[in-house]
């Protein structure tokens, strides 16, 4: 297979490729600004190399074959979704995106974020209640069975913006799932090793439970596949059932994956010391907050964190 039958595969779309040349690039800045200050510790490279590999994982979904084919399989279409939710979601997580990205912010910018994510602010008491575990377990059940309906399943293949809303939701819902767990700041709820593997029992078994009734459907659930030409029901329903197995035993995989690290006490969460010591941390220290995380942001005596020169 020559290199431009696979490039023929891709579609360079506007709306998503210049997003994540932008994020990868404020990220990367960031994680130089950091480095060059001699906090290597609080932005090592393998940080760097979770981000970048998760936005990856998003290219190859939204820009791939897999967003080319999604609209005549949908066993390719769910592919797409367990790669946005059960592999990116994580790896971006895994690479710190806030703590080290604001520093590839301008100053005002990271000035005003700083100030919006001190413990006390009303954002951050809204983001510390969306990511507590019952709460994010939550919301990203509803979304993925939410968009999982027929009716909503079917809207989307027919309509461009609904189905980019889709993606990006459903992207959304993977963060909110896999925040507790890896313990990405700013974090207020720092779990358990034994809540962390619950918490991630009961994510893969109400997945396991979507995938199976998809796949031991007796009929086809989404008419859109069985209505396009040379299709018919009995090609659709074998197809329903190679998509419903993805989830059930792909995504299981992949979230057993992720507690059986947990149980190896791999440092998913917060605690790690990254940087220079610094006097006086205050609580929200041991909570995984974005200001104060890895010493780096605090700085004694200035009237906002983020008014560091960096």
């Amino acid at each position: 297979m020559s290199w431009s039958v696979v490039l023929a595969t891709w579609h360079w779309r506007s709306d998503v490729v210049p997003v994540l040349v932008i994020v990868v690039g404020v990220y990367l800045r960031g994680w130089i600004a950091l480095r060059g200050r001699g906090y290597g510790r609080a932005a090592p490279t393998r940080r760097l190399a979770a981000f970048v590999g998760g936005w990856a994982v998003v290219a190859v979904a939204l820009v791939g074959p897999f967003d080319v084919f999604q609209s005549a399989r949908f066993s390719v279409h769910m592919v797409e979704h367990e790669l946005l939710m059960i592999a990116a979601a994580p790896l971006v997580l895994l690479g710190r995106p806030l703590a080290v990205a604001v520093w590839g912010l301008p100053r005002p910018l990271r000035i005003w974020i700083g100030r919006s994510l001190r413990p006390a602010a009303p954002q951050r008491r809204l983001f510390d209640l969306m990511t507590r575990p019952a709460v994010a377990w939550g919301i990203s059940t509803g979304l993925l069975w939410a968009w999982h309906a027929p009716t909503a399943y079917n809207a989307v293949e027919v309509n461009g913006f609904v189905h980019n809303l889709q993606h990006l939701s459903l992207f959304a819902a993977g963060l909110l799932l896999w925040w507790p767990v890896i313990g990405t700041p700013p974090l207020g709820h720092l779990m358990s090793l034994a809540g962390r593997v619950g918490y991630l029992a009961a994510a893969m078994t109400q997945r396991a439970l979507l995938g199976g009734i998809i796949t031991l459907s007796d009929r086809v659930l989404y008419s859109y596949y069985q209505d396009l030409p040379g299709v018919g029901v009995a090609s659709a329903l074998q197809d329903q059932r190679v998509a419903g197995a993805i989830m059930w035993f792909g995504s299981g995989i992949a979230l057993l994956a992720g507690a059986l690290l947990v149980i190896w006490n791999v440092p998913l969460a917060t605690g790690e010391s990254n940087g220079p010591a610094v006097r006086n941390r205050p609580r929200d220290w041991t909570r995984g907050g974005l200001v104060n995380e890895a010493g780096v942001y605090r700085v004694q005596g200035a009237d906002d964190p983020y008014k560091a020169r960096v």
